[in-house]
């Protein structure tokens, strides 16, 4: 999880800052707003059901999903739904990829590469229901 969330805080802290900011402009270059975009993504992804909790390797797949960039291109209001796909679409067949994920000391080239085939298939079968949910 450690691994996963390396850049979270950072990134959360960057999109604090610069939505601030953001307040007073509205000519804001590709890059801020990129990053904008990606705070928003990665703050919804953050959201959890109250007395619901959650197992650590879906955890560790949702944030692997908003911080390496497979949100960048989904409307904020379709994160939350599309991370119940992927949970959905994680547990019914690939239970090892997530027991690697629980297990692992630290996360490896070959999960991490699991993790982006899961996200990527989970993602189009999502998008193929909800087409209108992609920016």
């Amino acid at each position: 999880m450690r691994t996963v969330s390396g850049t979270l805080r950072l990134d959360l802290a960057q999109y604090r800052e610069l939505a601030a900011f953001a307040q007073f402009g509205s000519d804001l270059d590709k890059a801020t707003q990129n990053q904008l975009n990606r705070g928003k993504r990665l703050t919804e992804i953050l959201k959890q059901n109250v007395f619901v909790p959650m197992d650590v390797a879906l955890q560790v797949s949702s944030v692997f999903a908003g911080t390496k960039g497979f949100l960048d291109d989904l409307r904020v209001e379709a994160v939350l739904p599309f991370e119940k796909i992927l949970h959905r679409y994680l547990s019914s067949g690939h239970e090892t990829l997530l027991e690697e994920v629980r297990t692992a000391k630290k996360m490896t080239k070959e999960i991490e590469e699991g993790l982006a085939a899961a996200v990527l298939e989970a993602k189009k079968l999502y998008l193929a229901d909800n087409p209108s949910a992609k920016v």
